[in-house]
């Protein structure tokens, strides 16, 4: 008799219900009370086609009989609900009414902070700033354009070699020298190129892992300014994890400019990616230079084990105004060459902005929504215009100040924490999400909140990350209370965690591109919003949120990461259970995690690994 694929899986799930009943009875190790909430992270479920809601349904009946309790579900398209047609409407009530049949409770996501682009499909000018300030541009007859001859220099670009191979301007770490070398044969550009090879010559690390291979160099430059640079590069049977170029201060703190990857592994989704074997491919990345006077500039491979890497025509040029945000926190000023008159937008020249920005091609799993919010790391900017009664004269200088984003590893841009707009957003949002999930819990997605802080803030405060992140967030929690106001509110733990993102940085300017730390942002949360706990900090960690009055839940990946949690939050309360969350659409291992959570504790092992976001 012929079993079709989907009783086959509906008898594995059924299989291991049952193994899993038998072990609990043997061994009478349940402990329910203990952890009662066990959730799953559904990564990569939807419900956009009909199709999809029944096959989500189905998700939550084997969920159910695995003893899931909890499904956390975050499709983009939960708060985008303004542009979806009406069966999507029809498919969350398809899925919420199950769900309550079945016994089991959706957690929907709401108010993404740190990957924002559901915020910022509302408003592309609700991306965080970064300032440019008093950036030169000069004017040809009625428009103004960047000035290229302000761009910092940059020795040797080209990578040319003296008669000794000899690359002016770039030096290697000690150790790294005999795997880069000048190249002579087929350069991109002039009569040499750098080349890296020779992999298996790189020493080891403290930790036993290979040094990665790097040429740089300091240039020095002006603070708060926004360049765009360009580099070719080829690769011949390249085995390594990944290349970059690098930007960094040069006074030695621990702090990178620009989080523009270069990806070599095959499985990579980004826009970067290049394959082990390709000819010369042009890339770009963009920075701001921030309180910095000189910056390290550094191309390197990293992880490499065999093959070779080219590098040839390494240029920087303004950045101009490309991804120009607008708004209340982020003024636009232009002013006269030697700043001391600031002229006025209408009356000399019109109104600048970006038409280009946010409107880079949707993906294809986006097809529903209209274009916004999809950001590429540069495009050439708008110049200025000048009115024809303006005061700003032909051939003269201005100094024009304005604010811009980061695009972090190539497809995260982080919302405002600044812009009061962004809580108009959440208010529609949390409209939507009660009137169609009414739920009786929400998940805030504030995390890896990368950028942020540098903007104007209304009242002429000066607050750091910490203190607006704090305002933030008691704002959304405000939001969210005010239209379900019984309902469970849960935020990842990271940004509010003093032993993860919210630790204080003693050797840095802040965390990634924010001006500050987070340490003290928990200040603003209030103890009845329950934490996703994920990544390290153990067992003091708990402690921390817990002595705060939180509800737990702990987020990982697999039953080595349960039992090492299991074992750090003994004799602590309010630990309530645990999550599945591989960052994989990959649910595979739900029986296996579920025994981990309920089952003997196995000896000892090594700390948990804790969520990783691939």
């Amino acid at each position: 008799m012929h079993v079709s694929q989907k009783e086959q899986k509906m008898r594995r799930w059924i299989t291991a219900a049952v193994l899993l009943g038998f072990i609990f009875t043997v061994q009478g190790q349940a402990q329910e009370a203990g952890f009662p909430q066990k959730w799953i992270m559904a990564y990569g479920k939807g419900i956009v086609e009909r199709e999809d809601a029944e096959d989500f349904i189905e998700f939550l009946e084997e969920a159910k009989d695995l003893g899931y309790t909890h499904v956390f579900f975050d499709e983009v398209y939960n708060q985008t609900l303004r542009a979806m047609p009406p069966k999507y409407f029809e498919h969350i009530a398809m899925v919420r009414d199950a769900a309550r049949e079945i016994g089991i409770t959706i957690v929907p996501g709401i108010f993404n902070v740190g990957y924002s682009w559901r915020v910022i499909w509302y408003d592309d000018n609700l991306a965080a700033g970064i300032p440019a300030r008093d950036v030169p541009f000069v004017v040809r007859g009625k428009t103004a354009s960047p000035d290229p001859s302000a761009v910092p220099a940059v020795e040797n670009g080209g990578f040319e070699a003296d008669e000794a191979g000899a690359l002016a301007g770039w030096q290697a770490e000690e150790g790294v020298q005999d795997c880069i070398s000048a190249d002579f044969e087929a350069p991109h550009g002039g009569a040499s190129s750098l080349k890296m090879s020779n992999f298996d010559a790189l020493p080891l690390d403290e930790r036993g892992r290979q040094i990665g291979c790097s040429a740089a160099q300091a240039v020095a430059v002006g603070p708060f300014k926004y360049y765009r640079l360009t580099i070719w590069r080829k690769t011949s049977g390249l085995e390594a994890s990944g290349s970059s170029v690098n930007i960094a201060p040069s006074d030695g703190k621990r702090r990178r400019l620009c989080y523009t990857n270069f990806e070599i592994n095959p499985e990579a989704d980004w826009e970067n990616f290049v394959t082990p074997d390709s000819e010369w491919k042009q890339f770009q990345l963009t920075f701001n230079t921030l309180e910095s006077t000189s910056i390290d500039v550094s191309v390197g491979v990293w992880r490499a084990t065999s093959g070779a890497i080219w590098w040839d025509d390494l240029k920087l040029e303004p950045a101009g105004l490309a991804n120009l945000l607008r708004g209340e926190t982020k003024p636009f000023v232009v002013k006269s060459a030697d700043g001391s008159f600031v002229y006025e937008e209408g009356r000399d020249y019109i109104y600048a902005a970006d038409v280009l920005m946010g409107k880079s091609p949707m993906p294809a799993w986006l097809s529903y929504l209209p274009p916004g919010g999809s950001f590429d790391v540069w495009h050439p900017g708008p110049d200025i215009r000048l009115t024809p009664e303006s005061r700003i004269s032909d051939g003269e200088t201005i100094l024009v100040s304005y604010f811009h984003p980061h695009i972090i590893y190539g497809h995260q841009v982080v919302g405002s924490l600044t812009d009061p707009k962004v809580f108009e957003v959440f208010e529609e949002q949390m409209q939507y999400a009660v009137e169609y999930w009414q739920a009786p819990a929400y998940f805030m997605g504030y995390d890896e909140i990368r950028v942020g802080a540098w903007e104007e803030q209304p009242g002429g405060t000066n607050y750091k990350a910490a203190e607006l992140l704090a305002q933030h967030i008691s704002k959304a929690v405000a939001i969210a209370n005010k239209y379900a106001p019984d309902a469970q509110l849960y935020v990842w733990s990271d940004m509010f965690d003093p032993f993860h993102n919210a630790r204080k940085r003693e050797d840095s300017h802040g965390y990634y591109l924010c001006n500050g730390d987070f340490y003290g942002s928990w200040e603003g949360l209030p103890g009845e919003v329950g934490i996703i706990k994920w990544a390290g900090g153990g067992r003091e960690c708990l402690k921390f949120f817990a002595d705060r009055g939180h509800r737990i839940i702990i987020s990982t990946g697999g039953p080595r990461g349960v039992h090492g949690w299991r074992r750090a939050a003994e004799g602590i309360d309010n630990v309530e259970g645990f999550m599945y969350a591989n960052w994989h659409k990959d649910y595979s291992g739900l029986a296996d995690f579920m025994e981990a959570i309920e089952g003997p504790l196995p000896p000892e092992e090594e700390r948990p690994a804790g969520r990783r976001r691939p």
